[in-house]
């Protein structure tokens, strides 16, 4: 809000005075993460004993949490959980009630991925799941590759992620079921689920075969 700087002399008493706005701004305790991850917001210079509300990705959007600015402006750290929702960059904002006045952060939701089991033998079959890719997308799971620009991995399998991007797990889309190489080594493998929208929509997970 407004304030105002006032310099007075010692000696002379003389005062002047000038002008001086804080504007409010937030701290987020990630700036990325995964679908469900809890993170705390902590909000500065809001008005004191107002409701401070955080919403995601815009000023009026989905609701995420509150708290009280106490008389310094500041708010205790609020936790708030990742929303369900593709790949991609999104705004989280902190906006005062009675102010309206509201500051924002980026955060960055990633994908996951999921083998089950994690071992096994050779020829057996495991299933792979992963939240966080891009909506309704093409998902390629790649047997030995660590990279996004692996190349002469086996390609296991591919999944159409649904509309927050998902696959298995609470996904209506299934999880694919993959056949570990027969020719595989006895040792950990990466298993990678590839996207389509850019190199950092990609993820691994580790299979040890036995």
């Amino acid at each position: 809000g407004a304030h105002s700087v006032i310099a007075r002399g010692v000696t002379s008493q003389r005062s002047d005075s000038t002008p001086f706005t804080t504007t409010p701004s937030e701290v987020l305790s990630n700036s990325g993460g995964k679908q469900g991850l809890p993170i705390t917001v902590t909000a500065y210079g809001f008005r004191a004993g107002e409701k401070v509300n955080v919403y995601w990705n815009a000023g009026s959007g989905t609701s995420l949490g509150s708290a009280i600015a106490a008389a310094n402006g500041t708010t205790p750290a609020i936790t708030v959980t990742v929303p369900v929702v593709p790949y991609g960059t999104y705004h989280v904002y902190a906006v005062g009630a009675a102010s309206g006045a509201s500051a924002g952060q980026s955060f960055k939701v990633n994908p996951t991925l999921t083998v089950s089991p994690t071992s096994g033998a050779t020829g057996s079959s495991a299933t792979v799941s992963g939240t966080g890719y891009g909506a309704k997308e093409t998902v390629t799971i790649r047997w030995d590759c660590s990279t996004y620009t692996c190349t002469g991995s086996t390609v296991l399998g591919t999944a159409v992620t649904d509309a927050a991007g998902n696959f298995g797990g609470s996904s209506k889309v299934s999880s694919v079921r993959i056949v570990i190489p027969r020719n595989a080594t006895h040792v950990t493998h990466t298993l990678a689920g590839k996207g389509t929208v850019n190199s950092n929509d990609f993820k691994t997970a580790t299979y040890k075969v036995t």
